[in-house]
């Protein structure tokens, strides 16, 4: 027993040590932002931080390590001794050639960045108070200070701290508390929907109780990025001191157990100097949070702090890595990136603060992280913040942008603990203005991949697009969300991305009809709720797993069922192999007997349940489900070629741990004594029993049978034939698969069927029966017959009331006439008037409509007749104008004098006897004079070759009344030649100068001749 419990003691303190070494230290990922730096040659480069806190470079486009020395950038390379690196020997500038050993490999630097995670472990010194506090310091889920008015109010001081070679320059007061602008107080409580709010914690420095304390240190500044333990030291010790009497750190000791937690306050620091994740500039620290050696002020312990810089580069530090630290301190939030020792394999990038969107911009911030994204829902449960709807029904889901998210459980027996999917719609709206894309997002939760060490991590962005950018590195882009870029509408087990690969599980979920507004996004869900499966388990967070003990072959359980139905039907486990072997296992079930560290088994007393290889999905199901007796019982898991997978437990965490009595052994051990040692509270194995309430032997639904017409409705009392024992009062029935052809509505065991208008056929849907203990029977089936009903055949014609002339014809179709049982319809078709019909037995009709003296209204009537003799009927009516009476035009004729031009108005003796307004237009040209019109004028020019001569030519116009009627007229000119006159000049006489008797007699001739006489007719 002795040598049992020095194993057990062992296991204790390695777990210890390991706990206080790792988990309680989180930092954040470099800024993805570009620095420019300047070379010897005056010329400037942008270069890139890369790595992680323990292991970091700067790398130039090219790709090739830089560091600094002597105000001078080298390229660098690893020195094999030192594990660190040093300069390449030649200096970057813009024409040096890059020496190939600047490049660093993926590889190297993984196994450089697990040297220096390993290296920044706190030596063994401090193991006896880890040791001394080990009763008192079992994990437990975070525990949240609430006010009265139910708001959790978290005490938060900022220490602002000076040292004696740099001075802090920033205020942060306004960053953190500030309720005009963005702020941790603002980001906080947004993102709990009001629930959590940060509080200035009481101090009397400077505005009293305004959280904020500035104090400047004697030392200088530590400007140490890794492995700072002992350069922190003095720092923490010296902090302290000068924050005693500012302070009072016992009235923050609520619970009076002598620790100050971080949900009883928490403390950030800020130093002096500036951020490594934000530029190259010294002294510089890398933000994180950490545990300290514990420090006693106040007859209290408290240790727990996060640190940021007073810069980033050339500005204040921005909100967002201020928020993601505080989120592991004061909610011990896990990041959501890849570990240091599993770089690139997943990331949920800028969709959640607690990995890129930590960095995330909105449009016109001018640096990283000035407007972190809001946090994942997944966050946001962990956090305590929300409960998200669980939704385990088919049908139309919303999901509403504020305040709002819901979750699946995708594994029907481990459920919220099992594998999951959350819903949430992200739009670029307050914290969120500055992600990349804008609908459902999808986060996934797959418990057979570790938290994020090793492989695909457990948290991911299921990415809409198919095309996994995030699982290779931490790019997000619209692509992501649903429908997003790729408009993705659909979601399940068989589509790209599938949901079953990213669950690990095959679900038989489906959404379909995905969308997305600002307001919310909705889908249609189908999926079946099993609500008799569950599970008695621990958690699966599989962060911090303890795979050095290979000696592990046993591990038992106490199991406690919930009720007397409850069957087994497997068990799920995390085992590893020891070497090239499958590793096959026996599974035993046992009595339950209590045992405080040592657990004995009879093997007499145990019953093989199954034995076989540990399956690739980690569940073990039996062939045959086993019924378990009343009250506890132990499960036994024998391994051959392998172990059983351990974790080790948080000191503050997020998880609600599940106390489980598990017990291990190793194979030599087990076989010499049968027996088993307790699992010490630090660890667990990280198990579930999958149970099922099996109800048949209580609630059996049977299959029903209905039968109604064709547009009628039915109700029937599923109820009536199914077996119910009465000591399980039923609460109603649950639709599981709906019909295809119809609708069913319920009100408790009654079904109302409603076909869909015009079916007839054969239907089904399946229901079960639910108690009030929320127990569900097996799935029965209701079988419909819906009988057909002759349905009146529609008659439809597809011209509508119009104006028609009269003097044409028209074709009407009455194609659209429809039945729903036959196409075969006979048609026949009536006017209102007794005009010449073509058609009139089939689809289509012409009817001929002669000139009319007056307007008139003609109704057509489509009669359509089914096989059965059912008849509709179809009326449309046209109004028919009068035919058109045509213009009458009387002929004109004119008299010009070659060479010069007369204006003729032909309409002017025309008429209409409609009155309507005639035009003109000219139909042929004269062949020797000319003509121009305008509006009803014709202007005709007499012109030609030769005037002497009189000559008649005629041209024609036609008049026309705008309504398709016109007439031809005839226009006669006659063209009189130019009488020259020829003067004879006077001979010497008496009479001098005067004009004799001819001459005079020819001036009047001509004179008479330019008179340009017109006939017109009345």
């Amino acid at each position: 027993m002795e040598f049992y419990m020095r194993i057990f003691k062992r296991s204790v303190l390695a777990s210890l040590l390991g706990l206080c070494s790792f988990a309680s230290f989180a930092t954040v990922m470099p800024s993805p932002q570009v620095h420019q730096i300047t070379l010897p040659d005056g010329s400037s480069m942008d270069v890139r931080l890369k790595g992680t806190k323990e292991f970091h470079w700067y790398e130039s486009s090219g790709g090739h390590a830089l560091i600094q020395q002597d105000s001078k950038w080298h390229f660098a390379q690893l020195n094999q001794t030192s594990d660190k690196l040093v300069s390449a020997g030649e200096i970057f500038s813009s024409t040096a050639i890059p020496p190939t050993v600047s490049i660093i490999e993926p590889a190297t630097a993984f196994k450089m960045q697990v040297k220096a995670q390993k290296a920044a472990v706190p030596q063994s010194d401090n193991l006896s108070t880890m040791q001394s506090n080990y009763a008192e310091s079992m994990p437990q889920k975070v525990q949240r200070n609430q006010a009265a008015n139910g708001i959790v109010e978290q005490s938060l001081l900022v220490v602002q701290v000076s040292f004696a070679d740099v001075t802090i320059t920033h205020d942060f007061t306004d960053l953190v508390f500030s309720t005009t602008q963005q702020s941790v107080k603002d980001y906080f409580r947004k993102n709990s929907s009001d629930n959590y709010e940060v509080v200035p914690a009481n101090e009397i420095d400077g505005t009293v109780n305004d959280g904020v304390i500035d104090i400047t240190l004697a030392q200088d500044h530590p400007s140490c990025i890794n492995q700072c333990w002992d350069a922190f030291a003095p720092v923490f010790e010296e902090i302290y001191s000068k924050l005693d009497p500012l302070v009072n750190f016992a009235d923050f000791d609520k619970d009076l157990d002598g620790k100050i937690t971080p949900s009883e306050l928490s403390v950030m620091f800020v130093f002096a100097g500036y951020d490594r994740t934000g530029g190259p500039e010294n002294p510089a620290i890398w933000p994180h949070k950490w545990n300290h050696s514990p420090i006693t002020v106040d007859n209290v312990q408290i240790n727990s702090y996060c640190l940021f810089a007073d810069y980033q580069g050339d500005h204040q530090s921005t909100l967002g890595v201020i928020v993601h630290e505080l989120g592991h301190l004061m909610l011990a939030l896990p990041d959501l990136y890849p570990d240091k020792n599993n770089p690139d394999k997943g990331s949920i990038g800028y969709w959640g603060v607690m990995s890129g969107g930590s960095w995330a911009m909105k449009p016109g911030d001018q640096y990283p992280g000035q407007t972190p994204s809001n946090m994942l829902a997944w966050t946001k449960k962990a956090a305590g913040f929300v409960e998200p709807r669980v939704l385990n029904s088919s049908g139309q889901q919303e999901i509403q942008t504020t305040n709002d998210s819901a979750v699946i459980y995708v594994d029907p027996y481990l459920k919220e603990k099992g594998s999951r999917v959350y819903l949430e719609n992200r739009q670029a709206q307050d914290y969120d203005a500055g992600i990349p894309g804008e609908g459902l997002l999808v986060t996934s939760v797959n418990i057979n991949n570790e938290a994020r060490k090793v492989g695909p991590m457990q948290v991911q962005i299921l990415q809409a697009d198919g095309l996994d950018e995030l699982g290779v590195g931490w790019r997000a882009d619209n692509g992501d969300v649903f429908p997003g870029s790729t408009n993705k509408r659909s979601l399940s087990d068989t589509t790209t991305p599938s949901l079953s690969s990213f669950v690990g599980i095959n679900s038989d979920i489906a959404f379909t009809s995905i969308s997305s507004n600002s307001n919310r996004a909705s889908f249609d869900l189908r999926m079946v709720d099993e609500p008799n499966k569950y599970a008695w388990a621990t958690s699966f967070q599989r962060a911090y797993l303890q795979l050095s003990y290979t000696g592990v072959n046993y591990a038992a359980f106490a199991i406690n069922p919930r009720d007397s139905l409850s069957v087994l039907d497997g068990l799920h486990i995390y085992t590893r192999s020891t070497g090239i072997q499958d590793t096959q296992y026996k599974l035993w079930l046992f009595p339950y007997q209590p045992a405080d560290n040592v657990l004995s088994v009879t093997p007499e007393e145990g019953q093989l349940l199954s034995q076989g290889y540990i399956p690739e999905s980690n569940r073990i199901m039996l062939e045959n489900s086993i019924s378990l007796p009343d009250g506890k019982s132990t499960l036994l898991l024998e391994l051959t070629d392998g172990f059983v997978e351990i974790e080790r437990k948080f000191f503050e965490t997020y998880i609600n741990y599940s106390e489980v009595e598990s017990w291990w052994s190793s194979d030599a051990l087990f076989k010499d004594n049968h027996q088993l040692f307790a699992m010490n509270p630090m660890h667990q194995f990280s198990f579930g029993a999958l149970l099922r309430s099996d109800t048949s032997s209580v609630l059996t639904a049977e299959s029903d049978t209905i039968v109604l017409d064709e547009d009628t409705t039915v109700d029937s009392n599923l109820r009536n034939n199914d077996i119910v024992d009465f000591s399980h009062p039923i609460e109603g029935i649950e639709i599981v698969t709906p019909p295809a052809h119809g609708r069913v509505y319920t009100q408790s065991t009654v079904a109302n069927y409603i076909p869909n208008t015009n079916f007839h056929g054969n239907d089904s849907f399946t229901y079960r029966l639910k108690t009030t203990e929320g127990l569900t029977s097996n799935i029965a089936t209701v079988d419909v017959t819906v009988n057909p009903v002759n349905d009146v055949p529609t008659a439809v014609i597809l011209a509508r009331s119009a104006i028609i002339s009269a003097g044409q014809s028209i074709t009407i179709s009455g194609n659209e006439s429809s039945d729903v049982e036959t196409s075969n319809l006979k048609y026949l078709w009536s006017t209102s008037e007794d005009y010449l019909l073509f058609g009139e037995h089939s689809s289509q009709l012409t009817v001929r409509i002669p000139h009319l003296s007056e307007s008139k209204r003609l109704d057509v009537t489509l009669t359509v007749t089914d096989e059965a003799g059912a008849q509709s009927t179809d009326t449309v009516t046209f109004n028919i104008q009068a035919s058109n009476k045509v213009p009458v035009t009387q002929d004109d004729a004119v008299t010009v004098t070659f060479g010069e031009s007369v204006t003729i108005r032909p309409l002017d003796n025309d008429t209409d006897a409609d009155a309507d307004t005639l035009s003109l237009t000219i139909t042929s040209l004269p062949k020797r004079g000319s003509t121009s019109i305008q509006g009803n004028e014709i202007t005709y020019t007499a012109s030609g070759t030769s005037g002497a001569a009189q000559w008649v030519e005629t041209f024609t116009y036609k008049a026309s009344d705008g309504k398709g009627g016109f007439t031809t007229g005839e226009i006669t000119v006659t063209v009189q030649p130019k009488v020259t006159i020829t003067t004879t000049p006077p001979t010497t006489s008496s009479s001098g100068g005067s004009v004799g008797l001819f001459g005079m007699l020819a001036l009047l001739v001509m004179g008479a001749s330019r008179t340009v006489r017109t006939r017109r007719k009345d």
